[in-house]
């Protein structure tokens, strides 16, 4: 290893901070680190860091790597490296962060963006989990364009039929007003 090579393996596992020998950090990012500078070296792993903490999956952080700094890397290799920094939140806090999220960056606003396929991806949560996490925080939530647009993206993703989908949802739409005019005559 030559007296550069040595100096950014040294400057990337202080970075880290990991308890991982530092040839073993370079020897995982070896190829990388020839095409990389020391700074987009640094910065992937402060952003995989990052959004680890943020609860996302390891399988999304080394999609983000391809997509982000063109770093090719095993997500086995990624975790042996990452989930030993001690940046790295405890698994308790990165889960609790999942939920942060999705009641708040991932909640769209008109209810009608929701990709439920990304979500899975980068949280390993599915649509049962979603939508109970939205009836026990959201007021209103059942019944709302939100609750429709998350149901109609489940159904999407489990069904081919669009005629079925828009039949669905034509019966919700019946009987969600027939509910509210219930609700409004007992309350006169």
């Amino acid at each position: 290893m030559s007296q550069n090579e040595e100096k950014t393996a040294e400057e990337l596992a202080y970075c880290v901070k990991s308890d991982m020998d530092i040839e073993n950090i370079v020897g995982k990012f070896k190829h990388d680190l020839q095409e990389l500078d020391y700074g987009n070296m640094v910065a992937a792993i402060r952003k995989a860091i990052e959004h680890l903490n943020q609860g996302c999956t390891v399988n999304y952080v080394a999609d983000g790597f391809r997509e982000w700094y063109g770093i090719a890397i095993d997500t086995d290799e990624l975790k042996k490296i990452l989930l030993q920094s001690k940046d790295l939140l405890p698994e308790e806090e990165r889960k609790g962060n999942i939920d942060k999220n999705l009641l708040t960056i991932e909640r769209p606003e008109d209810g009608k963006k929701i990709d439920l396929a990304y979500l899975q991806h980068k949280y390993k949560k599915g649509y049962s989990y979603i939508d109970d996490l939205y009836r026990k925080n959201i007021f209103n939530y059942s019944g709302s364009d939100l609750c429709e647009a998350l149901y109609f993206q489940a159904v999407c993703s489990l069904c081919k039929d669009r005629s079925e989908i828009d039949e669905y949802f034509k019966n919700l739409k019946m009987k969600r007003e027939a509910a509210q005019k219930k609700e409004e005559q007992t309350t006169e």
